[in-house]
């Protein structure tokens, strides 16, 4: 395995790292701590988040198709509901896709999100209802597809992921929009869009060294890696994805920038961060931790797919995010992993959110 060597070793524990990450570098040293078991081993969670296909609704319930099995979750007056903005239960629909945060000891649904997706793509003509985006990025197949704007659409800055408002600005032939919103047959209605006038180029602006650094420290076990970034989302469906394992119904999968050593940035050679944060190359199933800097939780996650594109090598992808920034608590540069759906939704709201400033950590045996 050719792992990427980062900028300087570092010794100590992810702990420790987190919380210096969030009150500022420190010096510090501690002995390694013990190896942790990926937790695919672990027992059933007390909030999970699940989904399939909307089969039938009823008075307090509403029953999906998990991949091959029907399920039947309660539902009550706290149990919110989206479909392109906040709705009652009854405005779901047979067929719809739905993605649920559930409490699993009591079988309650806590959370419905109804055919949410995202895309992101080059503006090629200005339509009647919005725009035709030619769709471009690592993780959707190349098209056409129709961005409708609404009275709910709020637009933000591409590069920061901020300033959300109503005022869209102009929007242009040519301008990058990253959108997320409702999935409808003629494309998304969309609720939240970042515009970027640059054609989905990086601005090259300097990023501050402590979120460009992998940190790996040497034992004669193993290594570990340290990167500081964002972490986003994007749509996987059950058995898509560079390896194929992609599960609507699992919130602990993510992608990964170095899968190969071949030098370029596409759907079929997976060498996305090179000449960025020069992340340690890995493979599919590997496990790894990330850390939200905000909010303090961790989760353990494993590679189903390629990306995200932090470096647009042989002109392969695009954008390129080394450069780009989410604007949270922390304000990260760099997108360091993308998260399935419902693993970014274990973490936040996807409806209205596309980011989050982390730390991920990576153990490497041999």
């Amino acid at each position: 395995m050719n792992h990427q060597k980062g900028s300087f070793q570092s010794t100590i524990s992810r702990r420790q790292f987190l919380q210096t990450a969030v009150m500022g570098m420190g010096a510090a040293s501690l002995a390694p701590k013990s190896l942790v078991t990926p937790p695919g081993v672990q027992g059933p969670e007390e909030v999970e988040i699940t989904g399939g296909t909307l089969t039938a609704l009823g008075d307090g319930w509403l029953e999906f198709q998990k991949e091959d099995q029907l399920r039947r979750l309660a539902f009550n007056g706290n149990t919110s509901f989206w479909k392109g903005g906040e709705i009652t239960p009854y405005a779901l629909a047979k067929g719809d896709e739905v993605m649920i945060r559930a409490l699993v000891p009591r079988g309650l649904a806590l959370r419905v999100w109804s055919n949410l997706s995202r895309v992101g793509g080059v503006v090629v003509r200005v339509a009647e209802k919005g725009y035709v985006l030619g769709v471009s990025d690592l993780h959707t197949s190349e098209g056409e597809l129709m961005l409708e704007i609404s009275e709910r659409t709020l637009f933000g800055d591409y590069m920061t992921h901020s300033s959300i408002g109503k005022d869209k600005g102009v929007i242009s032939e040519g301008d990058y929009l990253d959108a997320i919103g409702e999935r409808i047959p003629e494309g998304l209605r969309t609720t939240l869009v970042y515009h970027h006038a640059e054609r989905g180029t990086s601005r090259h602006q300097p990023v501050p060294q402590v979120e460009v650094a992998g940190q790996k420290r040497i034992s004669p076990e193993y290594t570990k890696y340290y990167y500081l970034g964002y972490a986003g989302w994007f749509n996987c469906p059950t058995g898509a994805g560079r390896c194929g394992t992609c599960s609507t119904s699992s919130s602990r999968q993510t992608a990964w920038p170095a899968l190969d050593t071949c030098g370029c940035c596409s759907w079929n050679c997976c060498d996305c961060s090179k000449g960025c944060k020069n992340q340690v190359y890995l493979w599919c199933g590997k496990w790894m931790e990330v850390s939200d800097i905000c909010q303090g939780k961790t989760r353990w996650v494993y590679i189903v797919d390629c990306g995200p594109c932090q470096k647009a090598n042989c002109g392969g992808c695009s954008p390129e995010l080394c450069s780009r920034q989410c604007s949270d608590c922390r304000g990260y540069y760099g997108a360091v992993i993308d998260l399935t759906k419902p693993t970014f939704a274990w973490f936040y709201d996807p409806a209205y959110r596309g980011c989050f400033s982390c730390l991920v950590e990576v153990t490497v045996y041999g």
